[in-house]
């Protein structure tokens, strides 16, 4: 009968431990997202000036590329030809 007590304490014991740790691994989950949520909530308004910021280099890209287009279709050599000058 003692054997059994024995079994059974130590059942009940390793029961509570696995209980223990599991509440501490949630604990720290737990605390790991709160901190991950809390940067990512910080980091949104920095993403949307990155936003921003990529839409104006795209507008500015856009006009300096249509700029140069003008600048080349103005700035066309003459064409060459071989008659003689009056």
């Amino acid at each position: 009968m003692r054997a059994r007590s024995s079994a059974s304490k130590y059942y009940r014991d390793s029961l509570d431990f696995v209980q223990q740790a599991y509440s501490n691994e949630t604990e720290k989950w737990s605390t790991f997202e709160n901190a991950l949520a809390d940067i990512l909530k910080g980091s949104g308004s920095l993403l949307t000036f990155q936003g921003y910021a990529w839409l104006l280099f795209g507008i500015g890209f856009l006009l300096v590329s249509i700029g140069v287009l003008v600048y080349l279709a103005r700035k066309r050599p003459e064409p060459k030809t071989n008659l003689p000058s009056p």
